[in-house]
């Protein structure tokens, strides 16, 4: 029987001395997801190592260390590591590396540097939560990488009357968080509030492990659990206002990237509602988060060739706007949903069981990312990649108004 070591999330290697001792006894230790920025201290005979690329069971003969999936592997740091051990008296280890691991290229580290210059007069994290943390340092608390404590700590705050914002990158906040989240928050109906930060792709260079493509999934089938996706700043300030004022658990998901203005200070939203934000006959698209924009581009290049499309904000998801989706496909005839997220059990299905439950005849399309992985790159280059920028949302268009006719 062959055993193995698969180390989790952050490069800890489960938690670094815990897999050192248990590889006495195993034939593969794998290093999986993180980078040269997560790591662990080991202390062994031949002396004490800061691993962050290598597994840890190098240290024991016989034993294949693999680099795995995740890995945001720096070929030179992982030389330059190899020869400080091996300096050291450690024996050549045997090291495979995947080929799903993601190798960090020169612009890679460049587009790296210049986020942290323009981040660097901003000592507030990588999710903001920091502004809080600095107004109110009192009602702050930094819980660590422990996403299941986190939510479980605000569920009993909840319990007493408070109103808890839990906080931190969407792709953890909605899986090891879950739990919590599922049995305690939601269980209980209690007023928590879920402020899921780096959805979709946005924190684009971190790779699959970090991107967020299933969560309005994981989030909307949750009873007792609203879902809002706001598309702007305007947007984002009336829903965390609105979680606020309103009892229950809710999810905010929010993006790392920048989104164009949409919304005047003085726009009404309503939980449970979309906002027309372009009219149009011939089609309808319903859109979520970043791709609004990207459906108002795709509106105005179908323009230029005589097709009017109508954009749908579709803000709150669960409620969703059942009379409005059903209007839009009497008034229009076709329908295309659009989101940053996995094409089976976001916006697209919300919006298909609208319509079933309905009776609309309307033909349906989806753009989204086609149940598959993502990578590594530029957000703008991951977009295009997964057919969810603008020329996505035509391609979509094209779809359904072919089957319309």
């Amino acid at each position: 029987m062959v055993k193995a070591i698969v180390g989790a999330c952050w490069g800890d290697e489960g938690k670094g001395k815990i897999t050192d001792i248990l590889a006495e006894a195993s034939d593969i230790v794998v290093r999986f997801q993180g980078g040269s920025n997560a790591g662990h201290t080991i202390i062994t005979n031949y002396g004490r190592f800061a691993l962050h690329q290598l597994p840890s069971g190098i240290f024991r003969k016989n034993i294949l260390n693999i680099i795995g999936n995740g890995v945001a592997l720096s070929v030179e740091n992982f030389i330059d590591e190899l020869k400080a051990v091996t300096e050291q008296g450690v024996p050549m280890p045997n090291i495979l590396i995947s080929n799903r691991c993601q190798i960090v290229m020169p612009y890679h580290k460049a587009l790296d540097g210049m986020e942290e210059a323009r981040l660097a007069s901003k000592s507030f994290g990588s999710t903001k939560s920091g502004i809080f943390a600095k107004a109110h340092p009192e009602r702050h608390f930094n819980m660590g990488i422990a996403e299941s404590d986190m939510v479980a700590t605000a569920a009993g705050l909840a319990t007493t009357g408070k109103i808890p914002f839990v906080n931190t990158f969407t792709v953890f906040l909605t899986t090891l968080g879950l739990i919590s989240a599922r049995a305690q928050v939601c269980y209980g109906n209690l007023n928590v509030k879920f402020g899921g930060a780096y959805c979709g792709m946005s924190d684009a260079l971190d790779g699959a492990t970090h991107h967020a493509t299933e969560d309005i999934a994981v989030m909307r089938s949750l009873p007792n659990m609203t879902v809002l996706v706001p598309s702007d700043a305007t947007s984002t300030r009336w829903a965390t206002k609105y979680a606020v004022d309103t009892y229950g658990p809710m999810y905010l998901r929010l993006s790392r990237d920048v989104y164009p203005d949409l919304y005047d200070e003085n726009t009404k939203f309503e939980c449970g509602k979309g906002a027309i934000v372009r009219d149009g006959t011939d089609v309808t698209v319903i859109a979520c988060g970043i791709l609004v924009h990207k459906a108002l581009e795709a509106a105005e290049q179908m323009a230029a060739r005589g097709v009017s499309v109508r954009v749908v904000d579709m803000y709150s998801i669960k409620p969703i706007d059942r009379e409005l989706i059903l209007r839009c496909a009497q008034e229009t005839g076709a329908i295309v949903t659009a989101e940053e997220h996995n094409i089976y059990g976001g916006l697209g299905s919300a919006v298909a069981e609208v319509l079933a439950w309905g009776g609309a005849a309307a033909p349906t399309e989806f753009v989204g990312i086609p149940d598959t992985f993502t990578e590594t790159g530029k957000y703008t280059d991951l977009l295009a990649k997964y057919g969810v920028d603008a020329a996505g949302v035509v391609r979509g268009i094209e779809r359904v108004l072919a089957r319309k006719h």
